[in-house]
């Protein structure tokens, strides 16, 4: 059945969306955890845009080692997330929250320094080979801060959708998801626009 079913419907998308938007403000534990959520997607467009990149120009690496990178980060999200409900224990708490978010930017930051070094594994003119950085150290070290980044991404954004859905009455949970999938996609375009005028900047 219909969870609220004397619900009158606004066709007008602009009033609508700055109407679920306020909802969710006054439940300041809700909207911030939508805006915790936001920034993973944030990160994630990020991450995900660069990858090609990052793979070809600082790696010099193969469509192989693209495709190796989009699966360890996939895979260890999923890896991440399944670690967070055995750490809880089932339980809804953000008290990881804070420590994976620590965690995700020390190993980006050592992903910066390692990608670095692992563009020296490359021969001058030459693509590197999965099997050249599988068998590099400084390549084994982008693949670990990467899988790194993205099982604390997992750990941490898990606990934000709990706390979302369980801090939210029932009948207003369908338009709660739908604000945080508006402001979902507000950082996920900033984020594009950033990284467009960063390159474009030479950065």
């Amino acid at each position: 059945p219909s969870a609220q079913p004397d619900l009158k419907l606004n066709w007008n998308i602009f009033g609508e969306t700055w109407n679920v938007i306020s909802m969710v403000q006054q439940r300041p534990e809700v909207f911030q955890a939508i805006l915790g959520v936001s920034w993973f997607w944030l990160l994630g467009v990020v991450f995900v845009t660069q990858i090609p990149l990052f793979t070809f120009d600082s790696l010099r690496g193969s469509e192989a080692v693209a495709t190796i990178i989009f699966a360890l980060f996939s895979v260890f999200i999923g890896v991440g997330s399944v670690f967070c409900n055995k750490l809880l224990k089932g339980t809804v708490s953000v008290k990881y929250v804070p420590l994976a978010c620590l965690l995700m930017s020390v190993f980006m930051i050592d992903l910066y320094f390692a990608a670095g070094s692992a563009s020296s594994i490359s021969v001058e003119g030459q693509t590197t080979t999965l099997g050249a950085l599988l068998s590099s150290f400084h390549g084994l070290r982008v693949l670990f801060d990467l899988s790194a980044v993205a099982f604390f991404a997992g750990l941490y954004v898990v606990p934000l959708f709990a706390v979302m859905q369980t801090r939210t009455p029932y009948y207003l949970r369908a338009r709660t998801i739908g604000a945080n999938n508006i402001i979902n996609a507000i950082f996920m375009i900033l984020a594009t626009f950033a990284s467009g005028f960063l390159l474009a900047m030479g950065f």
